[in-house]
């Protein structure tokens, strides 16, 4: 299958020719550019193949520049909140497959003050999340209802709160950015080569267009896949941890 790209999709270094591509907008983290690209497609895997992230680093320190320019080719799937509250998450009528839940920063915390995603973590997980309720209908009688959001999002948000609760982390990933202060040097760097270049010399808008031709790919071949096995799984399961109940998640 041929493909009108810069890309070689059957290249098995594809990933780093893509964190290259964001290089023009991001400088290092091509880890965490790695990871959150392939989060960002695993939207549209099937549902046990998706990955969900929450980047926690000290203010300032680029979290929401890197999730909000790597998630720029997926941005037609993207649903963006500020925040948002349960009562609203319950009366989504949408399905939330193939979407990317992106929350700016979570600062909802519980009583012992950790992060937590709420009722999110029930559609995380189940896949639904089924609510019953009573309701005043058009002439003013209270009736019962069921609100149902079903599909599985793939979640990315950012916290300054290191203390995040175990319910949310059972269902994310946690990363953290370069906070090193070669990187500061870097990125002060690249600010400063930003501002000395005209505009029109900047190749970030022809990188964005490729990279959003190749989204396209991926989303067409994630819909045609149904199993991923992986080859070495006999080399790793002795290595899991069994101390923690935690990893009977899933299995």
């Amino acid at each position: 299958m041929d493909f009108d790209i810069k890309y070689n999709v059957k290249d098995p270094s594809i990933l780093s020719e893509i964190a290259k591509s964001y290089s023009f907008k991001i400088v290092g983290e091509e880890n965490n550019i790695k990871f959150l690209f392939c989060a960002c497609i695993s939207k549209d895997l099937p549902s046990k193949y998706r990955l969900s992230t929450i980047i926690a680093s000290q203010s300032s320190s680029g979290k929401s520049n890197l999730v909000n320019t790597v998630l720029q080719p997926f941005r037609k799937d993207v649903i963006d909140y500020t925040d948002y509250t349960n009562a609203f998450l319950k009366r989504q009528n949408e399905s939330m497959d193939g979407k990317i839940f992106k929350i700016e920063q979570m600062e909802r915390t519980n009583e012992k003050d950790q992060v937590t995603m709420s009722s999110l973590k029930f559609l995380l997980s189940e896949g639904k999340l089924r609510v019953g309720l009573v309701e005043r209908n058009e002439k003013g009688k209270n009736t019962p209802q069921v609100l149902e959001v079903k599909g599985i999002p793939v979640f990315i948000s950012a916290s300054t709160n290191f203390k995040i609760d175990a319910e949310t982390l059972n269902r994310t990933f946690l990363m953290q950015v370069d906070e090193t202060e070669s990187q500061t040097k870097k990125i002060i760097s690249h600010i400063c080569k930003d501002y000395s270049m005209l505009s029109i010399n900047d190749q970030w808008n022809g990188e964005l267009k490729e990279l959003e031709k190749l989204v396209g790919i991926y989303k067409m071949l994630a819909h045609q896949i149904t199993d991923i096995i992986i080859p070495f799984v006999s080399k790793i399961e002795d290595r899991i941890p069994t101390a923690n109940i935690t990893i009977r998640r899933g299995c």
